[in-house]
């Protein structure tokens, strides 16, 4: 990411809006959203990184995340 010191101050709030269009029921969208935390996550800080990733992975694994949205 190109200037990544400048907008270093907002990424935790960035990652907070991305985090939210992750539960979205069109998988691009999903997926593209997905790649975007993955360039944020590089740039928040260290206790909301370990934040994101507990979230991510409680969600994983539950069990009421195995339903597929049908077209």
């Amino acid at each position: 990411m190109r200037k990544a010191h400048l907008f270093r101050p907002y990424a935790d709030q960035a990652l907070k809006a991305v985090t939210v269009c992750l539960n979205d029921r069109n998988e691009t969208v999903r997926k593209t959203f997905a790649g975007t935390a993955g360039y944020l996550a590089r740039l928040v800080s260290y206790p909301t990184l370990v934040k994101y990733i507990e979230f991510q992975t409680e969600k994983y694994f539950s069990e009421g995340t195995f339903v597929t949205h049908l077209c």
